[in-house]
């Protein structure tokens, strides 16, 4: 079976779990995950994480996104985007060129409150379950990040732009703080996911062509395609050491071998200098799969984050 990385395009009116489902039944196994929900509005990348590449999910979940987003001026929705139910109306008074300055406006970092539709949790329940039940609820203040706004139509109705956001940054948020600002509401009225770093939309597979891969994939045959990325291609701006023969033994026992120990001290150094850990990939040094993760830690030495099976199959991408 395939392990690591495969893209989809998402089509709107799925949601997330519902492509991992039919990837799951088109491939006969359990072992399918993403990097990322895409709510059923929201059309573009999906990052499915297949076999031991669930194993790697916080990583990938970590990095930055980028969208193309539509706002709808004028209307405030309880959801924060056009699926949800209206809650006010207003015209909008301001040109076209106000409404340009005031989205430039929100670029950079900004400590929002999360939407009561989010899966975010306050006393171990989903806000959206409270929401739905119209239950109060304090919402949690979070740091977002916006940056690289690009503008591609505005006019009084709505506005078109392509945008980039860190973990945990809300679209929808982003959208309805436009309206507040230009003192009409505003909501998202549409969305897709374009890259979700380094991966981009272009890469992605449709579900009907993944199905058409479906065999390949299920024999770890080599498969030239840019939705297709083996774990071995993962986590490229790691730091990556081969090991073989004895010391790979050792290690997929959980032991670090001494060896590696002494190889690694420049990256134990360099933790504790910059008091923050320093990821590293292990390799096969035969086959070139990943077996292990690890991190040399400050004050902690090396520790190992991750094993995997050597189950993957020799793939090119």
């Amino acid at each position: 079976m395939f392990n690591g990385l495969l893209l989809i395009d998402k089509p709107t009116g799925l949601t997330s779990h519902d492509v991992v489902n039919q990837i799951r039944k088109v491939f006969g196994t359990r072992e399918v995950g993403h990097a990322g929900t895409l709510d059923p509005m929201a059309s573009g990348l999906l990052v499915l994480l297949m076999g031991e590449a669930t194993k790697i999910s916080d990583h990938v979940l970590n990095e930055n996104k980028s969208y193309r987003l539509g706002v709808r001026f004028g209307v405030r929705t309880d959801t924060l985007d056009m699926t949800g139910q209206v809650l006010t109306h207003e015209d909008v008074l301001l040109s076209t060129d106000d409404i340009r300055s005031v989205a430039q406006e929100l670029v950079g970092s900004f400590t929002w409150t999360v939407p009561a539709f989010s899966a975010v949790k306050v006393n171990g329940q989903k806000l959206y379950h409270a929401a739905r039940a119209q239950e109060p609820v304090e919402l949690p203040l979070k740091e977002m990040n916006f940056w690289g706004l690009e503008i591609l139509d505005v006019t009084h109705q709505g506005l078109s732009a392509n945008i980039s956001c860190s973990k945990g940054s809300y679209i929808r948020k982003w959208a309805s703080e436009l309206g507040e600002r230009l003192g009409c509401g505003g909501a998202l009225e549409s969305l897709r996911r374009t890259a979700c770093e380094p991966y981009q939309v272009g890469q992605a597979l449709t579900l009907e062509q993944a199905a058409q891969m479906a065999d390949q994939l299920r024999a770890a045959a080599e498969i030239d395609s840019p939705a297709v990325i083996p774990l071995r291609n993962t986590l490229r701006d790691w730091r990556t050491v081969s090991v073989r023969g004895r010391d790979l033994r050792l290690l997929l026992n959980g032991q670090i071998p001494l060896d590696l120990d002494r190889r690694l001290l420049p990256e134990k150094r360099q933790a504790v200098q910059a008091n923050q850990p320093v990821r590293i990939k292990i390799l096969d040094g035969d086959s070139g799969e990943m077996v292990a993760l690890l991190e040399a830690t400050p004050g902690r030495g090396l520790k190992i984050g991750r094993i995997f099976k050597l189950v993957e199959g020799r793939q090119n991408q």
